[in-house]
């Protein structure tokens, strides 16, 4: 019998969150209307966010949640996120990769104070957990 390999595909899944079209502004989670699914158990290593619009915010703070976990911190600095900035903000705490939950979850923006005006676009690389015997 020949021996098998699992070579695990990495996917990229990615969700925009826009102010200009209708997204909350308010503190909380936030579910962009436009968003991706992360599997139960998938391994997070990639948080890419591209910034469409300008954020401005008086005095809020964004984070980016994925698969049910808050995967980074503050993605804003001073209150704003200029048009074009990219970013790769490393995640919460000294984490390399985040486990999503067992249930998994879609990608979604937790927000503190208000968020004045913009658009991001958030771009999540993963491995789902599976095992092949």
């Amino acid at each position: 019998m020949a021996n098998k390999s699992y070579n695990p595909v990495k996917k990229f899944v990615s969700a925009e969150y826009s102010k200009t079209n209708g997204d909350s502004g308010a503190a909380g989670t936030v579910t962009p209307k436009k968003t991706s699914f992360i599997p139960g158990g998938a391994i997070i290593t990639d948080v890419v966010i591209h910034c469409t619009k300008a954020v401005t915010s008086s005095s809020g703070t964004i984070k980016v949640k994925a698969g049910g976990r808050e995967v980074t911190g503050d993605i804003l600095s001073s209150n704003a996120l200029a048009i074009n900035a990219v970013a790769q903000p490393g995640f919460t705490g000294s984490a390399t990769a985040q486990k999503a939950t067992e249930n998994g979850g879609t990608i979604d923006v937790v927000i503190t104070g208000t968020i004045n005006a913009g658009d991001i676009t958030i771009h999540v690389g993963y491995m789902e957990a599976t095992h092949h015997a």
